[in-house]
């Protein structure tokens, strides 16, 4: 019985370890690893002076921007599905993204989103502050996507939901502007990591 108490004991040390030393400067839990997951996107919370997230190298402009205007309140990712001939494309998927949490982040200012999608090869974006706005549209294609959040304009339309904050985007676009592919796996062991540095469209 002694041995068995021990072994418990031990046993909950370790998990109270794991527990500690798995907390973030925000004074939240790190995001655990889920290995049903196939897809992880990791999304950057601070945004630097040019318009884009704090690690983006850009040349962007700088915008008339306050980091309060920048806060991202809700995101919507978009994985569009890339023909590939072999049988195996994936499916659209449109899910909508929380606001990042302290127990989102992977580090500090980096929120960790982890989902299970359908095997295949993606284009996936993923958009910030415009839920009111893209909510209930049928998007089926990525230039649809692109018409409603790059063309955005408060008051462009009558009647047009007023996006939460300023309207950001992430492309799957390279430094030389070519559209990325993402192939995404089963999950288990392996899963495919999207690092989604979001931009000001304006």
């Amino acid at each position: 019985m002694k041995i068995r108490d021990f072994i418990l004991s031990l046993v909950s040390w370790f998990i109270l370890l794991v527990t500690v030393s798995c907390s973030d400067e925000l004074g939240g839990e790190c995001a655990p690893i889920s290995s049903e997951s196939n897809l992880h996107v990791l999304v950057p919370t601070v945004l630097s002076s040019r318009g884009t997230r704090a690690d983006d190298a850009s040349g962007l402009p700088t915008y008339n921007a306050t980091v309060d205007e920048c806060q991202i309140n809700d995101l919507t990712l978009y994985a569009f599905p890339v023909p590939t001939g072999n049988g195996n494309d994936g499916k659209l998927l449109v899910e909508t993204l929380p606001a990042p949490l302290a127990t989102m982040m992977a580090e500090p200012n980096v929120a960790n989103y982890q989902l299970t999608i359908e095997p295949g090869t993606y284009h996936i974006y993923v958009v910030a502050n415009m839920n009111k706005v893209l909510s209930g549209k049928t998007i089926k294609t990525e230039n649809e996507l692109k018409d409603i959040v790059l063309g955005y304009g408060v008051g462009a339309e009558p009647g047009m939901p007023v996006s939460t904050n300023i309207p950001m985007i992430y492309e799957p676009k390279d430094v030389n502007g070519n559209i990325i592919d993402k192939k995404i796996e089963k999950g288990g062991d392996k899963y495919t990591e999207v690092a989604a540095n979001l931009k000001l469209h304006a």
